[in-house]
């Protein structure tokens, strides 16, 4: 269990209300949150709850991408959000879909893995190292070389996994990873968490299946109605 006392802060809010275009009402608001570095923090709750939310103003899609109105302030390493370009987050924040495939651009396995690093500008002569390493954290040796779309969702998942990992990003984020996985990739999404876990990773999910996060989490938030009315250290 992480030491709160002994972690500086990765990731604050501060008071942050959010409210997408044309929405009648806000998706979350009036949320304070102090998320620490190596941090394993899983928010829950029923569908539209606003996790998904609080995933995106953390990787800056929500008021990037959706364009959003804000309220608050979400401070991510000592900055504020909103002072961020997209890219710059993309180096610090690696986020993991519901659906691996709608963040794919390449359709080989290396291709697709590389495609982070050579966008950021990796040297080439350390691109093959780490896609190297990113493959070898997935034990993903018989993916090498094949197409990406034909695969199962629990190989595409590691895909998106090794994508994000080649980059090396401080903190993951993760939005109903397991959607889609049937029991054995599950837990083979388990142990990936778990690897990045004893790295130091801040890791960030957002999940309605619990059972596999038990071991692996420091602290469980329930969300509902777009607010956190619950905060414990066992799942809600």
């Amino acid at each position: 269990m992480v030491n709160d006392k002994a972690r500086r802060s990765v990731i604050q809010f501060e008071d942050v209300s959010f409210e997408y275009p044309g929405a009648e009402t806000e998706s979350i608001h009036h949320i304070s949150l102090d998320i620490k570095k190596g941090e394993f923090l899983v928010l829950t709750g029923g569908s539209g709850c606003g996790k998904t939310t609080l995933t995106r103003l953390i990787n800056g899609l929500a008021e990037q991408f959706y364009e959003g109105t804000l309220k608050g302030r979400v401070t991510l390493l000592g900055r504020s959000i909103s002072e961020y370009p997209l890219y710059e987050i993309g180096k610090k924040v690696g986020s993991i879909f519901q659906d691996p495939k709608s963040q794919f651009f390449a359709s080989i396995t290396e291709d697709e893995i590389a495609f982070g690093c050579e966008n950021y500008g990796v040297p080439y002569e350390e691109l093959d190292g780490r896609v190297s390493s990113a493959i070898k954290r997935i034990n993903g040796d018989m993916l090498r070389g094949k197409e990406i779309y034909p695969m199962s969702s629990g190989e595409k998942q590691k895909i998106a996994v090794a994508s994000v990992n080649a980059v090396d990003p401080e903190i993951y984020v993760f939005d109903e990873p397991s959607a889609n996985l049937d029991m054995y990739s599950v837990e083979a999404l388990k142990n990936l968490m778990g690897g990045l876990k004893a790295e130091g990773h801040t890791i960030i999910v957002a999940e309605h299946r619990l059972y596999y996060l038990t071991d692996l989490a420091d602290r469980f938030l329930y969300m509902e109605n777009g607010s956190i009315p619950v905060c414990s250290r066992t799942p809600c």
